[in-house]
């Protein structure tokens, strides 16, 4: 179990970190609009969480307590839930996106 705590607090500060300079780079990229933007501002929360289970990893095999424990189990908890919104919400424009281009392909002659 030592092995799993060791490996989420080192893979979890170098991809939050990751992720976070990644959705910065993306909302500068988008700053233009507000909507392009958002997904850069999201990803920097993400990277945040992941970030905030690696660093409460360290602290548990630091401390051993189960206040630890409790902290990684509600950053990745919020890191699933707010990616779940994300599948969903990025399914409910893509699908209708790819039948209103379907509808443009067939009115093209």
């Amino acid at each position: 179990m030592e092995k799993s705590f060791k490996r989420v607090s080192r893979f979890g500060k170098i991809l939050g970190v990751l992720m976070m300079v990644s959705g910065v780079l993306s909302a500068l990229s988008g700053i233009m609009t507000i909507v392009g933007a958002i997904p850069g501002a999201i990803t920097v929360w993400l990277g945040y969480l992941i970030f905030q289970s690696g660093k409460e990893a360290d602290e548990y095999l630091t401390h051993q307590t189960e206040e630890h424990k409790e902290k990684i189990i509600v950053s990745f908890s919020k890191y699933l839930y707010i990616s779940g919104i994300m599948l969903v919400v990025s399914l409910a424009l893509l699908i209708p996106a790819i039948l209103f281009m379907g509808l443009l392909g067939a009115f093209a002659v």
